[in-house]
């Protein structure tokens, strides 16, 4: 398991089918309905409707797919790559679900195999020749996944690691959900620094003003990890 990996899969409902065939005149051999990307150990980072972009369990996911789901992998990732994309996937959590599919991108929301190809953008490594976010489909993965050039098939690992995963799923189901929280408790936080740092800025002191200017830069150069919808360091 690496982050960053590509999951490729191809919903049971009559909507699935629907969005495979409406890309076959794009990729005559598409076969996916929808992309996620791998996040952690049996987890997941995706976007359907409804959610929007979110964490989930890679083994729930599969449940309510066909079995002949595929991953891929990146070739030549170098780990600080991969931390880039897992870091990069983490950043578009919250985002609505980008109903325009094909229409037009936004940085407010984002359709599964667009998400996908925003977390390489943003992690700075170029995938689909360049092409515009908001045009990607799942068939163009699916077309890569088949030529393997700039991709090579892991299927086979993601297989052994489910047998894996099932024997400490409690253990993982606790993990998903901890990170979860953690992650809305900081979402919330950011919230209300920011009213308050509005406040201040707004009718604090010269000093206090310098302050609040300190820790939001001290948010910007020290923060590991960000998120698109947390303003409290502008």
């Amino acid at each position: 398991m690496k982050p960053g990996d590509i999951l490729l899969v191809t919903g049971l409902t009559g909507q699935s089918k629907t969005i495979v065939y409406a890309q076959k005149p794009c990729y005559w051999r598409a076969k996916s309905s929808h992309v996620a990307a791998i996040y952690a150990e049996n987890a997941i980072v995706h976007s359907i409707g409804g959610k929007g972009v979110h964490l989930a369990e890679m083994t729930e996911e599969l449940k309510s797919c066909q079995s002949d789901w595929r991953v891929m992998r990146l070739r030549g990732l170098t780990e600080a790559q991969e931390e880039e994309l897992q870091k990069s996937a983490l950043y578009f959590q919250r985002q609505k679900y980008n109903r325009a599919f094909m229409m037009g991108g936004n940085e407010v929301s984002s359709f599964c195999s667009e998400f996908a190809a925003k977390t390489h953008k943003r992690a700075g490594i170029r995938i689909l020749n360049g092409r515009k976010l908001s045009k990607v489909i799942p068939a163009d993965f699916d077309k890569e996944f088949d030529a393997q050039n700039d991709w090579i098939a892991v299927t086979s690992e993601y297989a052994a690691d489910l047998a894996t995963w099932g024997q400490i799923l409690p253990l993982i189901h606790v993990n998903l959900a901890f990170q979860q929280m953690i992650f809305a408790r900081r979402n919330l936080h950011s919230q209300i620094r920011k009213q308050i740092f509005d406040h201040f800025e707004t009718n604090g002191s010269p000093e206090m003003k310098k302050t609040v200017a300190e820790v939001k830069e001290s948010f910007r150069t020290g923060r590991a990890l960000n998120f698109w919808d947390e303003n409290d360091a502008i």
